[in-house]
């Protein structure tokens, strides 16, 4: 039911599959000089692109079809799960999460969405987090592309 990791280390996990494998070192201010460590590849092209199309039909057909976007590429996964709190789960709170890629020809973005108690206790990541994510994939996308 649960995997603890930081967002960061989720967002590094997904970077393997727009990157073909390969690892990569995250840049968390634009404008901050790359990484020269070494990039090395974690896991085959087939093991990636077996991912990759399991993520891309979680958007188009499965619980993240709210954060489709037109004439991009999309690839996501959604969660939903119970809040602990004082080693309880709770079902009246909830975390809500959308983790997912954005690709147009050479412009990949991984983007996470996280939220933590929605003022309606019984929705889904799929209502919450996965169109929280298209709205700052869109903005991005416009903003990013003019630079």
């Amino acid at each position: 039911y649960e995997i603890t990791g930081t967002l960061l280390q989720v967002a590094k996990a997904f970077a393997l599959f727009a990157n073909d494998g390969y690892e990569i070192h995250p840049v968390l201010v634009r404008g901050e000089p790359a990484s020269s460590l070494p990039r090395k590849k974690l896991y085959s092209s087939e093991t990636i692109n077996h991912m990759r199309s399991i993520l891309e039909e979680a958007v188009k057909s499965g619980t993240g079809h709210n954060a489709q976007l037109p004439g991009v590429t999309v690839l996501g996964k959604t969660g939903t799960a119970n809040l602990l709190v004082n080693g309880e789960y709770i079902p009246s709170k909830n975390i809500y999460s959308f983790v997912g890629i954005v690709e147009k020809e050479s412009y990949k973005r991984v983007i996470i969405t996280f939220v933590k108690e929605a003022a309606n206790p019984h929705l889904f990541a799929a209502t919450v987090a996965a169109p929280l994510f298209k709205k700052i994939a869109e903005v991005m996308l416009i903003h990013e592309r003019q630079v």
